[in-house]
């Protein structure tokens, strides 16, 4: 999955890899699918970056929901 599996064809060091599915899963995994599925060669397509745009404010916006969530049940 880190070597040269579907991650590592799209993003090189493991470490990227690692942090990005731990922080940004999402955004990680459509970005994957965007280089690996979406164009030739390992090349971004144009609807590539967009779609990874929406999938990083997905991300953003689970991380926002679960704080609100918390601090509404400390209140």
């Amino acid at each position: 999955m880190f070597g040269n599996g579907y991650l590592g064809r799209a993003i090189d060091h493991g470490a990227w890899i690692f942090a990005g599915l731990l922080f940004l899963p999402l955004t990680t995994l459509t970005f994957a699918y965007a280089v690996n599925s979406m164009a030739p060669s390992g090349d971004m397509s144009n609807f590539g970056w967009p779609l990874v745009g929406v999938a990083a404010l997905v991300d953003l916006g689970m991380l926002g929901g679960g704080r609100r969530a918390t601090r509404k049940e400390s209140d």
